[in-house]
Formats: C-alpha cells, sequence, structure tokens
C-alpha cells in the first residue's frame, strides 16, 4: 500500500491499556509499515495497567476520543460518553488528525459503536472510502443493554455495499453472510511469536495444573466454572491469570485453596506460563444459560486461541457443538472438545489429556501445524490489498 495514502484507524480504547481490542489491533498493525497508518484512540483515566512502551515503537498515535469520563463511576461514564458520541465532536477531532495526515480511507474498529459513528461521519466529511472491523456482532453482541437500540441505527448505516467489512473470525464472516447477504472479509487474530519449545511434564511433578487466562464474563461464566470443578475432579489445580476470574470461580463452587492467581505479567512471561502448564483450556457459555444473544456466543473466537495453540500445550474447549469455536478445534485437530455439559463428561475428558499422552501430544502437535493460519504477515497483506484496492476503486474527488 506504500503508493496509497495512510489509513486512519478508529479504535476507541486507550492505547495503552493492554485489552483484547488493543493488543489485537496492535499485533495486525506490528506488520505495517508506520507511514501506512495513524491510529486515533481514547484517553481513559485511572488505568493502573500499561503496556510496555517498545511494543508499538514508531507508531503515530492520537489519543483524540476524550469524553470527559471520571473514571470513578462506570454508569457514569457511560451517560457521559453517551451525550459525547453524540455531538460532532469526535467526528471533528477524527477529521482534523485526518487532514494533517492527508488520510486516504478511515477504518473504525467494532466493538466499541461509537468508533463507527465517529468514523463514518469523519469519513463521510472527507469523501473518503470508509471500512468496518468487526470483532464482535453489533445488535446481537447488543442485546439487552441500554445501547441496543442505538446500536441498531449504527449497524443498519454501516451493512451497506459501500462500506468495506472485515471479520475478526470466519465464523462471523460467516453469520454476516447467511444472515445480511454480506460479504466480510475474514482478518483473525494474528499470532507473531514463535511455537514455544514443548515442556517435558514430569510424571512425578506435585499436580497438574489447568490454566485459564483472561477474564470471565457473561459470555463464558457458567461453562468457565463448570470446566474448571470437572478439572479438579481430575486432580488438576487452576490456574488464573486475573484475579477477577479466580474470585468468581470460588464463588462458583471450586475450593479456594485449588484456585492461584498468576497476574498478568509482560507478554513474554505470560506466553512462558501458558507453556508451563499442564493444560489449557477455554470455554463458551450455552445460550440457555447467558443474557448474551446465541449469534454472538456462536461466533467468538477467544483473543487467547492462538497463544494457547502457540504454547505446546493440549487445550480443553469446553462450548456447544456449531459455536465457531469447536468447529475449528474439531476441524484441525487441536484441542479435546466438550460439548456435552455433563460433568463426568468433563471430568472424563481432563483425564484424557492427563493419562492418554499420545492424545494430548497429538493435539498439541496439531496446535503447533495451525499457527500459520494466525500468521501476521500473511494476515496484514490481506488488510493491506482491500484498503489499498478501496483507495483506488475511490471517486476521484475522494483522492485529491
Amino acid at each position: 500500500m506504500s503508493a496509497a495514502r495512510p489509513l486512519l484507524i478508529v479504535v476507541n480504547e486507550d492505547w495503552s491499556f493492554p485489552s483484547a481490542l488493543v493488543v489485537t489491533m496492535r499485533n495486525l498493525l506490528k506488520w505495517l509499515s508506520v507511514d501506512e497508518f495513524i491510529v486515533a484512540s481514547a484517553y481513559l483515566p485511572r488505568r493502573d495497567v500499561r503496556l510496555s512502551g517498545d511494543d508499538d515503537t514508531g507508531m503515530r498515535v492520537h489519543r483524540v476520543l476524550n469524553p470527559p469520563v471520571t473514571g470513578i463511576s462506570w454508569r457514569l461514564d457511560e451517560l457521559i460518553r453517551r451525550v459525547y458520541f453524540r455531538t460532532t465532536w469526535p467526528a471533528h477531532a477524527l477529521e482534523r488528525v485526518s487532514r494533517r495526515y492527508d488520510c486516504g480511507a478511515i477504518v473504525a474498529v467494532y466493538p466499541d459503536v461509537y468508533a463507527l459513528t465517529a468514523g463514518q461521519q469523519a469519513a463521510a466529511r472527507l469523501s473518503v472510502p470508509f471500512a468496518v472491523y468487526l470483532h464482535d456482532t453489533i445488535v446481537e453482541g447488543t442485546q439487552g443493554s441500554r445501547i441496543h437500540a442505538y446500536a441498531k441505527k449504527v449497524q443498519a448505516s454501516v451493512f451497506k455495499p459501500e462500506v468495506l467489512l472485515f471479520a475478526m473470525s470466519e465464523g462471523l464472516a460467516d453469520l454476516l453472510l447467511e444472515k445480511y447477504s454480506l460479504n466480510a472479509i475474514p482478518l483473525p487474530h494474528c499470532y507473531n511469536e514463535p511455537p514455544a519449545v514443548p515442556v517435558a511434564q514430569r510424571d512425578n511433578a506435585p499436580a497438574k495444573t489447568a490454566l485459564f487466562a483472561g477474564g470471565i464474563y457473561e459470555i463464558n461464566r457458567p461453562a468457565v466454572a463448570r470446566a474448571a470443578r470437572a478439572a479438579t475432579r481430575a486432580g488438576y489445580r487452576i490456574v488464573c491469570t486475573s484475579q477477577n476470574a479466580a474470585d468468581m470461580l470460588v464463588q462458583d463452587g471450586l475450593p479456594a485453596d485449588w484456585v492461584q492467581v498468576r497476574s498478568l505479567p509482560s507478554r513474554a512471561d505470560y506466553l512462558a506460563l501458558l507453556a508451563a502448564q499442564s493444560a489449557l483450556f477455554v470455554a463458551l457459555s450455552w445460550p440457555d444459560e447467558s443474557p448474551i444473544h446465541r449469534d454472538e456466543l456462536a461466533t467468538i473466537f477467544s483473543t487467547k486461541a492462538p497463544e494457547y495453540l502457540g504454547s505446546g500445550r493440549p487445550i480443553l474447549v469446553h462450548c456447544p457443538e456449531d459455536y465457531f469455536l469447536a468447529a475449528f478445534f474439531r476441524k484441525h485437530d487441536c484441542g479435546l472438545v466438550v460439548s456435552d455439559r455433563d460433568d463426568d463428561a468433563l471430568v472424563s475428558a481432563w483425564m484424557q489429556l492427563r493419562d492418554a499422552p499420545d492424545t494430548a501430544a497429538r493435539v498439541s502437535r496439531n496446535a503447533r501445524a495451525v499457527l500459520p493460519y494466525f500468521d501476521g504477515a500473511r494476515i496484514a497483506a490481506t488488510f493491506r490489498e482491500h484498503m489499498a484496492l478501496i483507495q483506488r476503486s475511490a471517486p476521484r474527488d475522494a483522492r485529491t
């Protein structure tokens, strides 16, 4: 895309905070030249965890989406955001950055509906192409929330033939085609590190460990708790990377002395932590045990999944068989998928990973083999190709 004008990437999140959204976008943008894009992001006060400063050396980041939030009250801040993003200020801020760098297109990243609105308004004012990178469903993902009615309006405005759509997973792209007759280009998570060197697990180790990375939310709480309780019955101690997740598991019936927390260190240490466990697990709730829309649950591909696959450790996946997460792991035979909510079935699966070294070795080997699917150079090349195409196809007055 060297002959094209730079892209304006709109990420309505604090670029210094290691949220799943920010980490995913950093991993993608690392594969582009820094002169190919500008990031327009937000600043959020009272964030205690920051990413290390060398993660995005040279990236041009402008924190121009700045509603006057307090960082103290979530409810108050949501009200402030709602008012701020329904003014013209955010679009004007994006327009100023775009004009400064002569950006040739705008890409808004969802799961923030306000990023879509501001990005689309700025693109219209500048007469430049507009694209959306969907990490989640819009209408389905906001079901039951206060923003749902507004999200429906925003979706109607961006689900248009002239808007280029990228999707975080093939499952989400398939849903958009089947449900909305929209063609979206899959851009999976990038995994930028080499696979971990397999760590031999000692038979006489004091205890088997099963690690769950990340947070527990409405999308996964019952399923994570069920898988964790079964793991303890099979003799595994549970390791969490979040204190909040550990507390929730104890609330949901796990013995406190069987759950330990390893707080999120540097990324290198985090990947080493994954490789040092006996097994890893990921879970998504069934539709009848979660308020989240079934189509949202069924299209999720956890941000942690590529990191798990690169760890060299066997993975247990617990979710319905018709979810994309289950389909992916079954297709590539890169994890043990349990789509039965029966406790004994889960215990049996954990024992299989514990007592059948050939099974554990097979799924770990296949996990390493599927890593090229998440190759950052390949994914960034797809992104670059399609963004260059819509710039070349733009009306002449949008390119001058």
